[in-house]
C-alpha cells in the first residue's frame, strides 16, 4: 500500500467501518472494478494491547457503485474477543491513501489515557461516518483498559452516534453501554474535570440515554431513564456541569408529566429545574472559564422551567403556554433528520403535535 501521493492509480476516497464487523472502501480512479475486487485485500490486526495480537485475512467483494467514478468494496469479519487495532491493505493494485487516513488506519484504538486524549476526547480529533465513529466509541467502551471515566465518554458517543444513525442494533447496543458505564461510576473518585467528574459523568450518560430511548420510541423505558436522572441529581454535591444535562432532562420530564396530566409532578420536575441555575451560578469557578459559558444553557432550561411553572396558575389568553416543539428545541442534543424522528416520537408520547 503507497502512502504518498502518486500521480496515478487507485485512489483510497473514504474508509467506513460498520459494527458490529464490516469494512467499507470508496476508491477512485479504478480502472478495472471487477480487477481491483480480485487484486485488493485487507489485513486486520486485533488485540488488547501492542504485543498480543493476531491477525485476520479479510476478502472483500464488490459493491454497486454510489456515486459515478467511485468503487466500493466491503468485506464482513465475525466478532472478536479484542478491539481492532489496525487495517492494512495488500494485493495487485497500488492505492494511494492520504496520509491523514493512513495515519488513522494505522491507530484505531487507544491503550492508554493519554493515547485517548490524542484520538477520542474532542470532536476535532475524531474521524469518518458516523456509523466509524459508533464502531470506534464502541470498541472503546467494550475494551478501553485506561480509566473508566473514558469508557463513560465512549459510552456517550455510541449513544448519540445510534439517535443520528436510527440503526436498532446500534441504539439497543448503545444503551447497554450506558447502563454498563452507570453502574462502574462508584469506583471513580471525585474530580474538578466533569469528564472524570462521576456526578457528572452519570447525569451526562443518562440523558444520553433518554436520548436513546426516545429513538427507540421506548416511552415507557424514558419516563424510568428521567426518574434515575432525578436520583443521579440527588446525588450531586458541585453544580457548575451537571446543572447543564440535569436541567434538560428536568424540563422534559415536566413536559411529560403535565401532558400526562400529574400536576404536581410537573411541578416538581420545573422547579427543581430553575433551582439548578441557581446552583450551578453558586457552583461555577473563575479556574474554569467555559463552565460560564455552559451557565447559558443552564439558564435557557430554567426560564423554560419558569414558563411553566407560570403556565400551572395563570390564566386568560395572555397567560404563558409550554408546546412539544418549544420544550424539544430546548431539551434535545441533536439535529437534522436525528431531531425530526426525535420530535415525531415525543409527539406520539405526549399526544400533542
Amino acid at each position: 500500500m503507497s502512502r504518498d501521493v502518486l500521480p496515478a492509480g487507485a485512489r483510497l476516497d473514504a474508509l467506513e467501518l460498520l459494527w458490529p464487523g464490516q469494512l467499507r472502501l470508496m476508491l477512485r480512479d479504478v480502472p478495472d472494478p471487477q480487477q481491483a475486487a480480485r487484486a485488493l485485500s485487507a489485513t486486520l490486526v486485533f488485540g488488547a494491547g501492542a504485543e498480543h495480537t493476531w491477525r485476520v485475512e479479510l476478502p472483500l467483494q464488490l459493491e454497486a457503485p454510489s456515486q459515478p467514478g467511485t468503487v466500493c468494496l466491503h468485506g464482513h469479519w465475525a466478532a472478536q474477543a479484542a478491539p481492532l487495532r489496525q487495517i492494512e491493505l495488500h494485493g495487485g493494485l497500488d492505492v494511494t491513501v492520504a496520509p491523514a487516513l493512513a495515519a488513522s488506519m494505522a491507530r484505531l484504538h487507544a491503550d492508554d489515557d493519554a493515547a485517548y486524549d490524542a484520538m477520542f476526547l474532542e470532536k476535532r480529533h475524531r474521524w469518518g461516518s458516523a456509523a466509524t465513529q459508533f464502531f470506534l466509541a464502541q470498541q472503546n467502551a467494550r475494551h478501553f483498559g485506561g480509566s473508566p471515566a473514558y469508557r463513560c465518554a465512549s459510552a456517550v458517543i455510541c449513544g448519540y452516534k445510534a439517535v443520528e444513525m436510527a440503526h436498532p442494533g446500534c441504539l439497543d447496543e448503545a444503551a447497554t453501554l450506558l447502563d454498563l458505564a452507570v453502574s462502574g461510576l462508584d469506583v471513580l473518585p471525585p474530580h474538578r474535570h466533569p469528564r472524570r467528574n462521576p456526578e457528572h459523568l452519570r447525569v451526562s450518560l443518562l440523558t444520553t440515554r433518554w436520548h436513546v430511548d426516545l429513538a427507540r420510541d421506548r416511552r415507557a423505558e424514558g419516563l424510568m431513564t428521567l426518574e434515575r436522572v432525578v436520583q443521579a441529581l440527588d446525588r450531586v454535591t458541585v453544580w457548575s456541569t451537571p446543572a447543564y444535562p440535569g436541567g434538560r432532562s428536568l424540563v422534559l420530564q415536566g413536559w411529560l408529566k403535565y401532558c400526562g396530566g400529574d400536576i404536581d409532578g410537573a411541578r416538581a420536575a420545573w422547579t427543581r429545574a430553575v433551582s439548578l441555575f441557581d446552583l450551578a451560578v453558586r457552583d461555577a469557578h473563575p479556574d474554569r472559564g467555559v463552565v460560564y459559558a455552559e451557565l447559558r444553557d443552564v439558564q435557557d432550561s430554567a426560564v423554560l422551567a419558569a414558563r411553566g411553572l407560570k403556565s400551572l396558575t395563570a390564566q386568560g389568553p395572555t397567560a404563558p403556554r409550554l408546546s412539544t416543539i418549544a420544550v424539544f428545541l430546548r431539551v434535545s442534543r441533536v439535529g437534522g433528520a436525528a431531531a425530526e424522528r426525535l420530535f415525531d416520537h415525543l409527539c406520539r408520547w405526549t399526544d400533542t403535535r
